[in-house]
Parts: C-alpha cells; sequence; structure tokens
C-alpha cells in the first residue's frame, strides 16, 4: 500500500492513498505503516482518501493506536468521510480515537 507521508514540524502526517482500507489491504498497510509509527511519537493519519473501511481496517487502527501510546506517543485521526465516520460512531470508535475535522486541527491537538 502506499502511504503519503511528510513531516509538518515534528509530527509524521501519513496519508494513505488508496480508497478502501479493508481485508484486502491491511497486511500491505501495516507493513508501511508500523515503522513509521516506530519512528514518530507525533502522528496524523489523514483518512480523506479512505472512503470504506471494514472490521479488518478498523481492527488495524486499533493496533497502530496501541503501538504508538506503547512508546508514549500520540495518534490523531482526520479526514474522515461521512461513512466512515458512521462506522466509527456506530463502533464507538470515535471514543478510542481522537477524531478531527482536518489536518490542521489534528496537527493542533498534538501536544
Amino acid at each position: 500500500m502506499t502511504l503519503q507521508q511528510n513531516l509538518e514540524g515534528n509530527a509524521l502526517i501519513a496519508s494513505p492513498v488508496e480508497k478502501n482500507l479493508d481485508a484486502s489491504n491491511v497486511q500491505a498497510f501495516r507493513a508501511a505503516i508500523v515503522p513509521q509509527l516506530e519512528q514518530h511519537n507525533r502522528i496524523v493519519l489523514d483518512l480523506s482518501n479512505v472512503e470504506f473501511i471494514d472490521s479488518a481496517g478498523v481492527g488495524t487502527l486499533i493496533s497502530c493506536l496501541r503501538i504508538v501510546t506503547e512508546r508514549k506517543g500520540q495518534l490523531r485521526l482526520c479526514g474522515l468521510n461521512r461513512a466512515v465516520r458512521a462506522l466509527f460512531e456506530l463502533m464507538r470508535m470515535n471514543r478510542l480515537f481522537e477524531v478531527h475535522p482536518d489536518r490542521q486541527s489534528a496537527l493542533s491537538s498534538l501536544s
């Protein structure tokens, strides 16, 4: 999976290019993101390109959160479309993740 990545200040912004984060590509996503999670303590995951996410995708995001929090880091999500946001609310993932409408507010929330 291709991730667009750039540093803004001391935070990494990573954005999957693919439109789906599901069972068909979560292994590739994990292989691309985990090395970045291990190198950076402040991460914004911009999901604005992601149109669909399934339970495997949500599970992988939870795994990412676990990796970051074990290292005393911070992970923020932003850019969730209406369908992805509805799934997060239905699964109550919005209580687990800190979700922001855009990159700037996610970056501003990092301490």
